[in-house]
């Protein structure tokens, strides 16, 4: 009977030890877990912080660039927001049916489906470049034609000036991980044989 009674003990000493150290494996994971949870949300907030003083910044630029009175301003800022919002909606369906696209090429798939998923993909960028056959006229009721010229002119400036920063950050152009020069000869993106490199 003692050997029974110690035979059980033992067990009982052992599975309790099993699960102490179960318990902290589970607590590590969760601690790495929450680490990455804090650090996915501190890059979320850093990502957010970037946009707001991107839009601030682009604000600024346009209006000064456009020379918008105080009025003109007051009437044009919220239209002008109202088809950025929308460009970015038809932004993220262009984005879609071209993954969508992608995949069905990747994974083979009948003409009909590629063909159907293609039909998606140019209405998706017809929606988007329909956008400003949109807003143009609503524009050219607040401002008068040449501002309206200048918003254009203005957008594409501050793009390239915001992308010819961004590369100057990486030193020339260069991104990490990537090589810096010209492409091999023949090379093509992604076509089967090519040399790989990392994906845009």
């Amino acid at each position: 009977m003692k050997k029974i009674a110690l035979v059980l003990a033992s067990l009982l000493l052992l599975a309790s030890a099993g699960l102490s150290a179960q318990d902290k494996q589970i607590t590590r994971q969760s601690r790495r877990g929450d680490k990455c949870a804090v650090e996915h949300n501190e890059k979320d907030k850093q990502r957010s912080e970037f946009f707001r003083k991107m839009k601030a910044a682009k604000v600024a630029y346009l209006t000064t660039e456009m020379e918008l009175t105080e009025a003109e301003a007051q009437a044009f800022w919220p239209v002008y927001n109202q088809a950025v919002a929308e460009k970015e909606e038809a932004l993220k369906q262009v984005r879609s049916a071209y993954r969508a696209l992608g995949k069905a090429i990747s994974n083979g798939e009948d003409d009909a489906k590629v063909s159907a998923l293609l039909d998606e993909y140019i209405a998706a960028s017809k929606l988007s470049s329909a956008i400003d056959d949109k807003y143009i006229p609503k524009y050219k009721e607040i401002l008068p034609a040449a501002k309206v010229a200048k918003l254009y002119i203005s957008e594409e400036n501050f793009r390239r000036m915001q992308f010819g920063r961004n590369n100057g950050r990486m030193g020339k152009g260069e991104r990490p991980g990537r090589p810096s020069g010209p492409a091999p000869d023949g090379y093509v993106p992604n076509r089967p044989g090519a040399p790989q490199t990392e994906n845009l």
